[in-house]
């Protein structure tokens, strides 16, 4: 049968406000198209599930173990007017994303208990898909809905480097469950090795699949602005020792400073679509930024960039596989750090080579899984 007759089905998580979420979502739909197949991401609808999260924790044999996670989030001072921040930037920047999600991505509403028949082979990936502390821990992510042998992942995350105890055995059984498994970073093979004996492969994220000159056409060729600009973009924010040598560095080069509005509502950040995301990034002098895809799209785009940790701590293993893969742990932020040198030093030729190499076995990796002759 031509691959053009058959349609691959992508799951992954539901980011309308997430420029990494929607930019992931979008490259797997188009390496997809690229290799022959009518590509559709499944944006389930609600259904009565037995295997909500919260059926799910009342099974568990010892939900403590998981528990507090999520109540650490929710008991901390000031919880209320973070959680309104939030749900203030989710609605400006999901209102946003509209005509980006409308014009590039090719998102269909499924109910669960669909038949599936019609779909060749189903693909989890990328982003955290298999976190057990967030949306990742809904079985539909482990695609039980469909026969074995249709199930696979690419670039699949589990946004953590140890899975709680009385997860181990849910996990295992339904990571024993997909076909074939691939993941994001060094971690998420650990953790498969640990429950399951397999080896998993290790890919690179979806949007390194396609080349710079496809990212490109995205962007107009117009200036972002006429004002030379560094950008910075963090998720949690950043603290007041970074902003002062930032500050620094931008007066003595007379670089204005652009932010970027994060998972916090800030009147004084911009709030931009996924493609003015990458319109931004292109024209900066330099970027500083605490995001995996940020940090993604500033190798793409040969940008000079900085990795700060995460403000929670929480980098976890996304930015330590990225920048050990592609050779660039310089660029973790340092209090003893010097921009000047990070933004007139970067070389990117060897940058290029790996991700060559990388994106030749990510692609392989596709074609093994969709039996691609």
């Amino acid at each position: 049968m031509d691959n053009l007759l058959k349609k691959v089905g992508i799951v992954t998580l539901d980011g309308m406000h997430n420029y990494g979420n929607r930019l992931q979502n979008y490259a797997l739909e188009q390496v997809l198209k690229q290799l022959g197949f009518d590509a559709v991401t499944l944006i389930f609808t609600e259904s009565k599930s037995k295997d909500t999260w919260n059926r799910i924790c009342k099974k568990l044999s010892k939900p403590k173990e998981i528990l507090p996670m999520i109540i650490k989030k929710l008991t901390k001072k000031g919880v209320s007017e973070e959680y309104a921040s939030f749900l203030k930037m989710r609605e400006l920047k999901t209102a946003a994303f509209s005509n980006f999600q409308n014009e590039y991505l090719n998102n269909i509403k499924i109910p669960e208990n669909s038949d599936f028949s019609e779909f060749y082979k189903i693909i989890v990936g990328s982003d955290q898909v298999w976190n057990p502390t967030g949306s990742g821990f809904k079985i539909k992510n482990f695609l039980v809905f469909a026969p074995k042998e249709k199930r696979i992942s690419y670039a699949a995350s589990f946004g953590v480097t140890e899975i709680p105890n009385s997860l181990k055995k849910y996990y295992s059984r339904h990571l024993m469950g997909i076909n074939e498994i691939s993941v994001r970073e060094e971690a998420g093979v650990e953790i498969v090795k640990k429950l399951t004996g397999r080896k998993a492969e290790l890919v690179l994220d979806p949007t390194m699949l396609l080349k710079r000159e496809f990212w490109k056409k995205l962007i107009p060729t117009e200036e972002y602005q006429d004002k030379s600009y560094i950008l910075v973009y963090t998720i949690r924010g950043y603290n007041e020792e970074k902003q002062e040598k930032l500050k620094e560095f931008a007066k003595n080069n007379a670089f204005e400073i652009i932010h970027i509005m994060g998972d916090f509502y800030d009147e004084e950040h911009r709030i931009l679509a996924p493609d003015e995301f990458l319109h931004a990034i292109r024209d900066a002098k330099m970027i500083f930024t605490d995001s995996f895809h940020c940090g993604i799209f500033s190798i793409m785009l040969h940008k000079p960039f900085v990795i700060f940790e995460r403000n929670d701590g929480n980098m976890g293993s996304r930015l330590e596989t990225l920048l050990t893969k592609f050779d660039l742990i310089v660029n973790l932020y340092t209090p003893e750090m010097k921009f000047d040198d990070i933004m007139f030093n970067m070389d990117f030729n060897n940058v290029d080579i790996i991700l060559k190499e990388g994106r030749n076995h990510g692609i392989k990796y596709l074609k093994r899984a969709l039996k691609v002759e």
